[in-house]
């Protein structure tokens, strides 16, 4: 799955039209969480080379 449709799907997920449930994206949710996790270490790691 695309990045984009991720980003458009979760998107529709918390709009005002969404009539699915959260267990129609549990694909997109994981990956938007392993994206922000894996971004959060490489912040973690550039904080720590510079300190």
């Amino acid at each position: 799955m695309k990045l984009e449709e991720v980003i458009e799907n979760l998107r529709y997920l918390i709009s005002e039209n969404c009539t699915d449930t959260q267990y129609d994206y549990v694909e997109e949710i994981g990956i938007a969480i392993e994206i922000l996790e894996l971004q959060n270490e490489e912040e973690n790691m550039i904080r720590r080379a510079y300190s």
